[in-house]
């Protein structure tokens, strides 16, 4: 091809309004993160002045995701929930904080605000930073590789492409974010509180891409880790308290479920742990109990099962700010509980006020007044783990879950950790104590969390391992309290090579918890450990002066080492573009309005949420069920203007459609069938039966 026709052809692929599409989403989202960063800025500044280091990047990233989540919910409540009115809403309070600034006194601080953090000397001192980096690099590329796997073959965790993801889309194609929305079929996930995935449809309205979806628990998990050592820094143990986060970051059950996906069990993890890193250094103030108690309520809005550990947080906060002496005590308090209304009790407030119950899947009662309770589905196999523990079958149920879900040495570090927060309960520090009972609580919360361990009543939970990350709000605080134990110890240097242990021999080629967990393979592993490796000596380097000259080449081949590591791992994975022609359909079509009965609602949005999708449902007793006759179906989707209607194979749905010649088959999978409306349909559904009486039962949903 000559080159001219080269670069003709190459000009009209590069259409201009991809080009000021392209600019115009970098220039919004820029914006936006620019705005957000003056608002949380400004308050770390005024409220946190001498708090430093990883402490400040935590006060900072906790107030700039509540008040995006504020900016949401405000602007959502009213259908304004769109690029102008949030660039708008952004830019005036920027400018709002930045005025306030001005009148508002200057702060009293003491030295004591700094961050202590005692460096040791010596060869212990030596191991205990070379193998944290070492455990934190090999936890990172390990979730980075999963990351990359997603963006490049697409999300397809059950859980992000039923609700997580139609969530986020929903919110930025309505400009609504306080609605119902009926998506997965039987089970109740419209009651579900939305904060993470309002965060998405933020994401996804200034940059038209979903590629947010599948960052974000990377960037979250990040965010931990920094928040982890400013916890450890309170009691000199920062570096220990990253390596504790670390490990439990690095347990199959989070790291095959989290980084990748859109589920939103990281966003609940940095609002705790970020709370109780401010919390551990907030001493007579009162600002840092406003922000914990915030991250109370952010936890709150990220889902159901965060009930418990939310209140905790909340309580542990109440109970330290009355008893340290700040002035206006009570006021502080009642401003603090105010904020964690306001950034996650709008989910519940919604449902008291269309259902009569602020948790409809859960009886909720008071003294003789009982609210209303879904009975639907999910409520006939969401069994918690407790109660299978009172019938006696802890080792014939758990034993081997716990060894597949959180690896043979993860299990041991888990009840050391335990152990180390009960501990906690005999000091005399207010803080530690209250540490531990918050670990004790969230640990309760999860052992009664319905679906916990969903499964038949006489038959072996067969959802135990998948939902055991509800229990990482209490074992990620539990090892931190664990570091904090043994923060002084001499031996405190051995703790990240048995973290590095346990990762190891839970994770590697060929393990994983489901069947849609990727594996990486076996070159790739090892290329991510051998970086690992290669990092930790060049911090080691970094440290000698006598080697300091070497760092940054070692450290530059370590880098080298896990781009091809992560590179190998993606180049396993096909994109799911070229392998599911439902998908692959999907991201073919733009604008398209889908009426939809089918599990897998996300891949039905195409590769950037641009199609609308309606799920054709009505609600009994709380939970979506489909709209079940033939003429019913037809008739909505005449009247709904549908271009398309997805349905689950093999049901009767999909048998009414393929009789009538309206409608033709564009894609099919296994679980899904599109068909195209190219007539009208006739609605009499003459000669075919009128009932639809195959519904189709899943796995359970979290919740």
């Amino acid at each position: 091809m000559p080159i001219s026709q080269a670069y003709a052809r190459a000009r009209r692929a590069i259409a201009p309004v991809t080009v000021v599409q392209l600019v115009w989403s970098l220039l919004s989202a820029g914006l936006f993160i620019a705005a957000g960063l003056v608002v949380s800025i400004t308050v770390r500044r005024c409220c946190f002045p001498l708090w430093r280091g990883t402490l400040a990047a935590t006060v900072v990233a906790l107030v700039w995701i509540c008040w995006s989540l504020v900016l949401g919910q405000l602007l959502g409540a009213v259908g304004l929930l769109r690029p102008v009115p949030l660039l708008v809403a952004a830019l005036v309070t920027a400018a709002a904080s930045l005025l306030a600034v001005r009148w508002m006194p200057g702060p009293t601080t003491t030295p004591e605000d700094q961050q202590a953090n005692a460096t040791p000397q010596g060869w212990e001192d030596q191991a205990l930073t070379v193998g944290t980096v070492v455990l934190v690099l090999l936890v990172a590329g390990l979730w980075t590789a999963r990351t990359v796997i997603a963006m490049h073959r697409g999300i397809n965790d059950p859980d992000s492409l039923g609700y997580h993801l139609p969530f986020m889309a929903t919110f930025a194609h309505s400009g609504y974010a306080d609605q119902h929305r009926l998506l997965v079929p039987l089970y109740p996930v419209q009651f579900y509180p939305a904060n993470d995935e309002l965060l998405s449809a933020i994401a996804l309205l200034l940059t038209r891409s979903v590629v947010f979806a599948a960052l974000k628990n990377l960037l979250f998990g990040g965010a931990i880790l920094i928040a982890a050592h400013a916890l450890g820094s309170a009691y000199r143990a920062g570096r220990l308290a990253v390596a504790a986060t670390a490990v439990v970051l690095g347990f199959p059950v989070i790291a095959f479920s989290q980084p990748g996906s859109a589920v939103n069990d990281t966003l609940l993890l940095l609002a705790l742990l970020g709370g109780l890193a401010v919390l551990a250094h907030a001493k007579d103030r009162p600002a840092p109990y406003v922000l914990a108690l915030a991250c109370a309520g952010l936890a709150l809005g990220v889902k159901f099962s965060a009930i418990v550990p939310a209140a905790a947080l909340a309580a542990v906060a109440v109970v330290l700010l009355l008893a340290r002496g700040a002035t206006h005590r009570s006021g502080w308090a009642l401003a603090g509980l105010g904020a964690s209304a306001v950034v996650g009790g709008s989910w519940y407030l919604r449902n008291a006020v269309t259902y009569g119950n602020p948790v409809p899947p859960v009886k909720v009662a008071f003294g003789p007044i009982h609210l209303r309770t879904i009975s639907s589905y999910t409520g006939n196999l969401a069994f918690s783990v407790a109660h299978y523990l009172v019938q006696g079958r802890y080792l014939s149920v758990f034993a081997h879950g716990l060894v597949k879900g959180l690896g043979p040495v993860g299990v041991v570090v888990s009840a050391a950790a335990v152990v180390a927060a009960v501990m906690l309960l005999w000091r005399s520090d207010g803080y530690l104590r209250g540490l531990g009972i918050f670990v004790l609580a969230a640990l309760i919360g999860y052992l009664t969390t319905p679906a916990g361990a969903a499964g038949l009543p006489s038959q072996i939970p067969y959802a135990f391992v998948v939902n055991l990350h509800y229990a990482a709000p209490a074992l990620l605080p539990a090892a931190v309290a664990g570091a904090l134990v043994t923060g002084r110890s001499r031996w405190s240097w051995a703790f990240p090579p048995v973290g590095v242990l346990a990762v190891l021999t839970s994770i590697g080629p060929g393990r994983n918890i489901a069947i849609w967990a990727p594996q990486i393979g076996g070159p790739g592993f090892d290329l991510l450990v051998v970086a690992a490796v290669v990092g930790g000596m060049a911090v080691l380097a970094w440290r000698q002066p006598s080697l300091r000259r070497w760092a940054p080449p070692v450290l530059a081949v370590g880098v080298l080492i896990a781009v091809v590591g992560v590179a190998v791992v993606a180049g396993r994975y096909r994109t799911t573009k070229a392998t599911d022609p439902v998908a692959r359909w999907a991201s073919q079509v733009r604008s398209a309005s889908i009426a939809a009965w089918t599990s897998d609602i996300g891949d039905l949005y195409g590769a950037h949420a641009r199609n609308h999708v309606v799920v054709l449902a009505r609600v009994v007793d709380g939970a979506a069920v489909p709209v079940d006759t033939c003429q019913g179906w037809k008739r909505a989707v005449v009247a709904g203007h549908f271009q398309y209607t997805a349905v689950i194979a093999g049901t009767a749905w999909a048998r009414w459609l393929k009789a009538d010649p309206a409608f033709r088959i564009v894609a099919k999978d296994p679980a899904s069938i599109v068909f195209q409306v190219v007539g009208p349909p006739d609605v009499s559904c003459a000669g075919q039966v009128n009932t639809g009486a195959d519904f189709w039962l899943a796995p359970g949903f979290g919740i």
